[in-house]
């Protein structure tokens, strides 16, 4: 019974010191504010450059028919409205800016990582989310929307989004005052081990 019991912790120290050696050499520490710093690559979309017109193309003059039945229609006094609905909503229209547009690099100021789906972890599911975001004049994000997910239906899309309204951008600026700018941001979604 000695030499069993002898025989069994021998074989069992020996399998423990085998595999902590492979557990050793597959250990990798990964330090998660070091993850935070690391620098976005951030995406621009493609403009395509406006065309001339072709000069010297003849152009034919429609030929205007007669109609049959002219009915006047009563004028409503809707001209005025309209004016000033008009101009109401100039004003409220504001100007976007595209981060190809201006030359200022982007720099985030708080950075923000986004909660792993527990469905998606423990799945084991990596993913891809495309982010399209305007930052007001601020830099606080006034708009996110999903383009793109690699793997939709895990719960990237909200957590996605969710992060990226706490994030805070440095101000754009374009001939040196601050406006709204649209841009392409990627969270890339990755099981650390």
């Amino acid at each position: 019974m000695i030499r069993y019991c002898f025989g069994v912790s021998i074989s069992l120290a020996l399998c423990l010191f085998i595999f902590y050696g492979i557990a050793l050499q597959h250990f990798q520490r990964i330090d998660i504010t070091a993850i935070g710093k690391t620098p976005r690559k951030f995406y621009t979309l493609y403009k395509p450059k406006p065309i001339d017109p072709i000069k010297n193309v003849p152009q034919q003059k429609p030929v205007p028919k007669k109609p049959d039945q002219i009915i006047e229609k009563p004028k409503q006094q809707t001209t005025a409205l309209s004016r000033k609905t008009v101009s109401e909503v100039q004003d409220r229209v504001d100007t976007v800016a595209d981060i190809a547009d201006l030359d200022q690099e982007v720099q985030i100021i708080r950075p923000v990582i986004p909660r792993y789906p527990d469905i998606a972890q423990k799945a084991g599911i990596e993913a891809t989310v495309m982010l399209d975001i305007i930052v007001d004049e601020k830099g606080d994000v006034a708009f996110v929307k999903v383009m793109y997910c690699s793997k939709p239906g895990y719960g990237f899309e909200k957590n996605a989004v969710d992060a990226a309204k706490k994030l805070r951008f440095e101000p754009f600026l374009q001939a040196g005052i601050p406006v709204k700018v649209k841009l392409v941001y990627p969270i890339n979604f990755v099981l650390v081990e």
